[in-house]
């Protein structure tokens, strides 16, 4: 980590994952902790001071997962990661869904659920800021929210014309705001 005015290195966090590390997403408070993950689907949540390791945990148990996209929640209680297997065919064969994503309590590493909706990899996800629901943009050019309280997707959005690759929540968590990969347009979606 680096201070951004002076360009002094302030701490390091070197995963002994094999697999590297390509996300990385500070808490809303910019307090303590941040989240890191990458190939294999493991997620660190670090210590911002130290570099040191608070949780390391596997977010799913096949290694041919990988991380695509991780958010904070606002508080730090909890993370999303929208996770893609690399043996996608493969697994749809064997009944593993290969398209997920995963809300997991910050401090203890739980599951708090998983959600199995889209059809092709999932690019992006986003915590609302009242912490009620995920959205999760895909592939298949759907837009999915679901209620964090339930698990349950509870909406659905189609207008894109090429994969979603950006989410943002408006701050008082009513609207969503996408774009997509060809596309040179946002469209803002009544979310709640």
């Amino acid at each position: 980590m680096w201070e951004a005015t002076s360009g002094k290195i302030i701490s390091t966090h070197k995963s002994n994952n094999i697999f590297p590390i390509h996300v990385v997403v500070w808490p809303p408070d910019g307090k303590i902790k941040m989240v890191t993950g990458g190939g294999g689907s493991w997620a660190y949540i670090v210590d911002i001071t130290s570099g040191k390791e608070i949780l390391c945990t596997p977010s799913v148990s096949n290694m041919y997962y990988a991380t695509d996209s991780f958010a904070l929640s606002r508080d730090g209680r909890f993370f999303a990661s929208a996770e893609n297997s690399s043996t996608y065919e493969h697994d749809i064969k064997q009944g593993v869904y290969p398209w997920l994503v995963k809300v997991i309590d910050a401090t203890s590493g739980e599951l708090i659920f998983s959600g199995e909706k889209h059809v092709d990899f999932v690019r992006t996800v986003t915590l609302s800021p009242d912490n009620k629901y995920l959205a999760s943009g895909s592939v298949d050019k759907t837009i999915r929210i679901w209620s964090l309280a339930t698990g349950e997707n509870v909406f659905m959005y189609r207008g894109h014309t090429s994969e979603i690759n950006t989410l943002a929540w408006s701050p008082d968590s009513k609207r969503i705001a996408s774009s997509s990969l060809w596309e040179n347009e946002v469209y803002v979606w009544q979310a709640t």
